[in-house]
């Protein structure tokens, strides 16, 4: 079989064509389960809760975000040696770290914890 460059083309077109597909038939089926389970009577509270983890991934997205800010001011005082805005930004570091590792640390043993002692909460 000869290849030219419209063979290549229609090739690279159709494989394109089949990931596409396959990921609107993903999209569908998700939009349906979505569709069925907050349109469904009586789902106040998994509405709520689904709400609650939307903005707690927010939350832990914007405290990434500071970090990231609070990791790019360190290292540049590192590198200017400066020995004031290094220590200043160390400990903005720390603090925001240990916030982070305190607010995870918590979720996780509580939920340790309930599956532990058999509790729904």
């Amino acid at each position: 079989m000869v290849v030219n460059a419209c063979t290549r083309v229609h090739m690279r077109w159709r494989r394109f064509k089949r990931k596409f597909s396959r990921h609107t038939a993903v999209v569908k089926r998700f939009s349906s389960l979505g569709r069925a389970f907050l349109g469904a009577p009586g789902q106040g509270r998994a509405r709520w809760l689904l709400g609650v983890l939307l903005v707690l991934c927010l939350a832990v997205g914007g405290l990434q975000v500071l970090i990231s800010y609070a990791a790019r001011d360190f290292m540049t005082a590192l590198v200017n040696r400066n020995a004031v805005a290094f220590y200043h930004n160390l400990w903005h570091i720390l603090a925001l770290l240990s916030w982070q590792y305190r607010s995870s640390y918590a979720t996780a043993t509580r939920g340790i914890g309930c599956r532990w002692h058999g509790d729904s909460g």
